[in-house]
């Protein structure tokens, strides 16, 4: 019921008496007085404009009464602004515009960025006002989930752990490009945000292009392309400082400060950030810093530079594991069950169900009675003292014991580009970005024999790390391990881990150059071409973390070592490097005649890869009939590339009709080429994509509405699989040739009712399934004649992770003078619990994955900046709550045995939370 209030208070705000009036006009070129086709004029602070026809003209209806900045641009000529005041009477403009260098849109040139009316795709602008007012210092992708077709989660709760799913892809097949440049993981494709965590603050612009896109460059827009601009150097000089304070114990504090543009053509804006809290979900507790910095240099009319540095050195805690509904919530899972008509008897055994609350996080455990000498911890290359964390479970405080975490993530992943741009001629632009990005951290997981829970008393159901210390520190090597004393390897006293906490170590050095080139050929016809090159190498190992009481633990996961004693920092189970080159290049040619504008485009990219296995035996390759490689591949090469086909066709003023077609050819990951024993998989080929499109804008006045149809299929799905002989050996083979479709309808609209109140809806209705059953074989390696069918039974099975029906509607008002407040509802629905396809091996079971309950989320957003005069200083009050109503709701979720709530395990969404803020602009 308290939806339908929210819903009905939502559309009653559209209620507005206030006068309209008209904006029209001509842009012309101020040196040859022709038309200009195409340019853009747009009411700043609305979402009123409108764009000129075959003639310059332009016409923009419906426009409140009041006083109006008008911006008016087109690419090649210098922007301009005009004031207008708008009444009962119609405003009559005539625009001249300058030819220009290029250079001022470069950075839009680099990233792809489409225009409205323009290019055709379906897209959807995020700009810095919006991102502000709403994002509340979240995870960059949980501001888009008003954004149709878009599905964002905070998955466990952790700082920097959310995903986001785009058409029912998740963020491994979503490109996410930085000021043009590509961050997906080179070797998997997965985006970690916890390494952008101060992005949200520097982020200019966001526009997420769905399917295939705009991008030049064979990258994984399968879903779509996150297109990500950060703050340029501010022109104007200033100071901003802001604080806020949130939920459990959130503290955020940033400052930015921006020299302007001086008279030597530089212009220099940095940001730094600090953010801790101790995090709603027990034990997600963060402590971060982020920094920002961006240089600019107009040498003359024909040079830039531009030099941007940005980075979050940061810890987390985090909550990995999915739990059933009942170790979360009992009550919630019998509601559940009882409306899936689950058998009574299990809902019966809800009666003893764990019932641990929803904010219970599985990866962590006190530990009371210690040595904190026992309890050093190695990361990043040295030794720290253990982090005496305080208990919270709840939000209350538990005294008398501290926190052990099973699951940590520690990362720091800078990245710098530098841009050039080039204007050769008033037609021809150059565009050169090198970049660079080093990473180091990892996650912390177990090592070794695996530990108990805790069964009775308030830390029921958290890890028992105090049995695992208890033993580690009272067995000793003379009682456990008598021949290795007798070696020397280890002395009599010396005590004995059987369970140690390590590191996963991620390192990477990551480097490329992106050179984009732009010709006009007159007005009417464009020609970019350009290069692609990088180059990846990741070193992946485990390393000792934490002994938990002992002095040493056994590996055998190196056949060279000498020893199979490991201590603090010694490295265990595997480490390998693996290397990606990238080269490649892309054109497109673009025209327009009158209202059409279409494109063609192309790319072609060969990525290579090689794996080094410093802990495989040397010299198994040597041994006759073995498939392992040599300590170090050869480069395995993949030539993939795509082909785009699009057009807009501008009906009239208010109307646009555009379509794309395109196709991909996507190179496997690094993972689906090499196995875990250092093999390489058997016929490794290309994965196919294939994308149509057709769509149609509206916009007159004060309302714009975007609504299109997309047709995506993908074709030879590949998954590494792996069994184990039944004399323990481990077979690894790639099932390949699983398909999928997804369809669907996707819908937005903005309305700006009068100056004091504006909408914004998004409706996407999806249909994700996949297509066949597959049969493929696989054999031992030491008998390869001795075959063996693997079947997958998938065929018509819904694709899971994500909800496939969305629906948001926002409100924004201004009930006074510098102030907003912004409700936003969002409802999710039909969405499958994730599942491996690959995993669906029984033919006579075609059940579809669990379906997770519908859910509706309301959020309100406020600002106020105070009617206070200090000088130049301007003061705001902002402030956040997320999930109003403190819904309870499921955002992930993993198919169970039986396809029911019974068996799925689940991340129960984030409970009610707050931030508030000052903002002190100098």
């Amino acid at each position: 019921m308290r939806y339908v209030v929210t819903s009905a208070l939502l559309i009653l705000f559209s209620v507005s008496l206030a006068i309209a009036g008209t904006i029209k006009g001509i842009v012309k070129d101020a040196d040859t007085q022709e038309p200009l086709i195409g340019a853009n004029i747009v009411v700043l602070g609305t979402s009123l404009g409108s764009t000129t026809d075959e003639d310059g003209s332009f016409v923009i209806l419906n426009v409140p009464e009041g006083e109006y900045k008008i911006e008016i641009s087109y690419l090649g000529y210098q922007q301009v602004e005009k004031m207008v005041t708008v009444g009962t009477e119609d405003v009559t403009l005539t625009v001249e515009l300058t030819p220009v260098a290029l250079t001022a849109d470069a950075i839009t040139i680099v990233a792809n960025r489409a225009r409205f009316r323009e290019t055709p795709v379906a897209f959807t602008d995020l700009e810095k006002e919006e991102i502000v007012k709403t994002l509340g210092s979240r995870d960059v992708p949980l501001v888009l989930n008003t954004t149709p077709g878009i599905y964002a989660t905070e998955q466990g709760g952790g700082a920097g752990d959310s995903r986001i799913n785009v058409r029912g892809f998740d963020q491994r097949n979503v490109a996410v490009t930085i000021n043009g440049v590509p961050v997906n993981d080179m070797e998997n494709g997965w985006v970690y945000w916890s390494n952008w965590d101060g992005l949200g603050d520097v982020t200019s612009s966001i526009q997420v292009q769905r399917g295939l896109g705009a991008t030049n460059l064979a990258i994984a827009s399968v879903g779509g392309t996150l297109n990500i601009l950060t703050d340029a150097a501010a022109a104007k000089p200033g100071i901003l400082y802001k604080q806020e304070y949130g939920s459990a114990n959130f503290l955020k504090e940033t400052f930015t400060a921006s020299t302007g543009l001086l008279d030597n053509g530089l212009a220099a804006t940095v940001a730094v950030v600090r953010k801790t809290g101790r995090g709603i979900v027990d034990q997600t507790w963060t402590d971060a810093w982020a920094y920002f910095g961006a240089l600019s240099w107009t040498v003359n009319k024909s040079h830039r530079f531009d030099l941007f540095a940005i980075g979050a050195p940061q810890k987390h805690g985090q909550r990995l594991y999915t739990s059933s509904i009942a170790t979360y919530d009992a009550e919630y899972a019998r509601k559940i069950y009882e409306e899936d008509n689950l058998p009574e008897e299990t809902i019966a055994a809800l009666d003893n169900a764990p019932n641990y609350g929803r904010n219970f996080n599985p990866n962590w455990g006190p530990i009371m009675n210690y040595d904190p000498n026992d309890l050093k911890e190695y990361y990043n290359g040295s030794v720290h003292d253990f982090s005496n964390r305080t208990i919270y479970m709840d939000g209350e405080e538990v005294s008398g014991a501290s926190v052990l975490m099973e699951r940590e993530n520690y990362y720091h992943k800078p990245q710098f580009n530098l841009n050039w741009y080039w204007n050769i001629s008033k037609n021809f632009l150059l565009t050169n970005v090198a970049y660079l990005s080093i990473g180091r951290g990892g996650g912390t997981g177990r090592l070794g024999s695996r530990f108990g829970k805790i069964s009775d008393g308030p830390f029921a159901g958290q890890i028992d790390w105090q049995s695992v210390y208890d033993k580690n520190s009272t067995t000793l090597a003379q009682d456990a391990d008598s021949a290795l004393v007798a070696d020397g390897l280890v002395g009599a006293t010396e005590r004995k881990a059987s369970t140690a906490i390590r590191n996963s170590v991620n390192k990477h050095f990551w480097y490329g150059l992106l050179t984009t080139a732009e010709y006009r050929m007159g007005r009417n016809l464009k020609f970019t071409f350009g290069f692609d090159g990088r180059y990846y190498k990741g070193e992946h190992y485990r390393e000792v973390r934490n002994l938990l009481g002992g002095d040493y633990i056994l590996d055998y996961g190196d056949d060279n070592q000498t020893s199979p004693v490991k201590r603090l920092g010694d490295k265990v189970v595997y480490h390998n490097d693996g290397f990606t080159r990238w080269i490649g290049g892309f054109l497109q040619v673009e025209g327009k005649k009158g209202p059409l504008t279409a494109f063609v485009s192309g790319s072609v990219s060969q990525t290579s890869y090689k794996r080094i296995d410093y802990f495989v035996d040397k010299n198994a390759y040597k041994q006759p009939g073995s498939r392992i490689l040599p300590p170090e591949s050869d480069w395995q090469n993949f030539l993939g590339g795509t082909i785009k086909v699009g057009a807009n066709y501008n009906l009239t003023q208010e109307l646009n009709l555009y379509t794309n077609i395109g196709f991909f050819s996507k190179a496997p990951i690094f993972d689906a080429v090499f196995d875990f024993s250092h093999q390489l998989y058997a016929q490794t080929y290309n994965e196919k994509v294939y994308a149509l499109e057709i769509g149609s804008g509206y916009r007159t006045g004060n309302f714009y509405s975007n609504i299109n149809f997309y047709y995506t299929r993908w074709d030879d799905r590949t998954w590494s699989r792996s069994v184990t002989t039944a004399t323990g050996t481990p077979i690894y083979f790639l099932l390949q040739g699983i398909d999928a479709r997804h369809t669907g309808v996707e819908l937005d609209w903005t309305y700006k009712a009068s100056r004091w109140i504006e909408f914004r809806s998004a409706l996407s209705v999806g249909d994700w399934i996949w297509l066949n059953d597959v049969e493929t074989t696989y054999a031992p390696e030491d008998d390869p004649t001795n075959l063996t069918t693997f079947n997958v039974y998938a065929n018509g099975l819904k694709v899971g992770d994500a909800a496939q029906k969305t629906f948001s509607i926002s409100t924004t008002i201004h009930p006074v003078k510098d102030s907003y407040l912004n409700a936003t509802l969002t409802t999710f629905g039909d969405h499958f619990a994730d599942f491996d396809p690959a995993r669906r091996t029984d033919p006579n079971d075609r059940t579809q994955p669990w379906l997770v309950p519908n859910y509706t989320l309301v959020d309100l957003h406020f600002g106020y900046t105070l009617p206070v005069t200090l000088g130049t200083v301007k003061l705001e009050l902002f402030g956040h709550v997320f999930n109003l109503f403190d819904e309870k709701y499921i955002t992930d979720a993993d198919d169970g045995r039986d396809h029911s709530a019974a068996t799925a395990r689940v991340f129960i969404g984030i409970q009610r939370k707050f931030n508030v803020g000052l903002k002190v602009n100098l």
